[in-house]
């Protein structure tokens, strides 16, 4: 059907995503990321949510993305999280186990998306595993 023709290229980066959490989908975040992969920059804050999720609770991690999602300076977008810092995202995510760490790696992403991807999340795992 057309729906599905329609959404099919942000399906299949999202189950992308997915697969490539080491921790396998989990319902209640599959859900999620479900309601969010149709948002403006839909495909950027399910990555991050999956970078968030890792070692970390689900809840935690989808709590700590919404935090950022509503915290962060010109909304939620690959541009803005690129523009900010990795200590201005760090009070975002703070609940989240290497924070820190996560905080690093989320403005990377941003950084490379911005540089290689014209702010484009890729559609293929080999490209998302490319990201710094």
């Amino acid at each position: 059907n057309s729906w599905e023709r329609e959404h099919d290229d942000k399906f299949e980066t999202l189950q992308t995503i997915v697969e490539s959490c080491p921790r396998g989908p989990v319902f209640e975040f599959h859900k999620y990321l479900m309601r969010m992969k149709d948002e403006e920059s839909g495909d950027f804050i399910c990555l991050c949510a999956a970078l968030l999720s890792v070692q970390c609770l689900d809840h935690v991690a989808m709590k700590a993305c919404e935090k950022l999602r509503s915290e962060i300076p010109g909304g939620f977008c690959v541009a803005s999280v690129a523009k900010s810092s990795p200590e201005q995202i760090e009070p975002m995510i703070n609940s989240c186990n290497y924070y820190k760490g996560k905080a690093k790696k989320i403005h990377s992403c941003a950084c490379a998306l911005e540089r290689r991807h014209k702010g484009k999340v890729p559609r293929s795992q080999p490209l998302l595993l490319e990201l710094e």
